[in-house]
């Protein structure tokens, strides 16, 4: 079977005053249906340009060069970019090493959910949102997701937001799952949580995870 992702040759370079400076080189990997891959490396490797690079968000200045990059049997960086478009969030979900900081603070926590489904559900009825959001909240471990769905990002601690940033990213009932650093800044206990709902996730969805991480215990969890 064919895998669901390739990465071949990837080659990002970003300009400077003393030349072009390559932020991936060459990079090259592969996810099956339902399987983990862990992307490690040291901070400033690449890691999150290249995962970036997947949905076409290169940061800015950012230049592929080279390479290609295959999802569900096509080329990204072959496909017009209403495609695209249609691909991220739909196709793949993306979880932030910043969860907090990629929450809107002027909006609670129901809108942002709510926005997403609007854009990924054309049968997205706003009757049926605020159940279908607890529904959502619900298996990500919170006790109480009403109170959690109409709450503002800056009330939630570091932890409820990365399950926030999490049940944003599987809104569109994505097959494959780009979790940046989605454990960085939380305590040992939030941690080994995070980790345990992605298995679980991949357990009873069959999603496919790109764990991105600077953290060999991460990767061995």
């Amino acid at each position: 079977m064919a895998p669901l992702l390739s990465v071949e040759g990837l080659c990002v370079e970003f300009p400077s005053r003393s030349g072009p400076v390559r932020a991936c080189a060459g990079m090259g990997f592969t996810i099956g249906r339902g399987e983990v891959v862990g992307l490690v490396g040291e901070s400033g490797s690449g890691k999150s340009v290249a995962s970036l690079s997947i949905l076409r968000l290169t940061p800015p200045r950012g230049r592929v060069t080279g390479g290609s990059i295959v999802f569900e049997g096509r080329n990204l960086f072959a496909i017009p970019r209403r495609d695209i478009l249609k691909i991220r969030g739909r196709r793949i979900g993306f979880v932030s090493q910043t969860p907090r900081a990629s929450l809107n603070p002027a909006l609670r926590i129901r809108d942002q959910i709510a926005a997403v489904l609007r854009a990924c559900d054309p049968n997205f009825r706003r009757a049926d949102a605020r159940n279908r959001i607890s529904a959502m909240l619900a298996p990500l471990g919170f006790s109480d997701p009403d109170r959690v769905a109409a709450s503002f990002p800056h009330q939630l601690s570091g932890g409820m937001c990365q399950r926030v940033a999490i049940a944003l990213a599987l809104a569109g009932d994505p097959s494959l799952l780009i979790a940046d650093e989605p454990t960085t800044a939380l305590d040992v206990a939030v941690q080994a949580g995070i980790l345990a709902l992605l298995r679980r996730l991949k357990r009873e969805r069959g999603l496919s995870i790109l764990l991105v991480t600077h953290d060999l215990s991460v990767v061995r969890a």
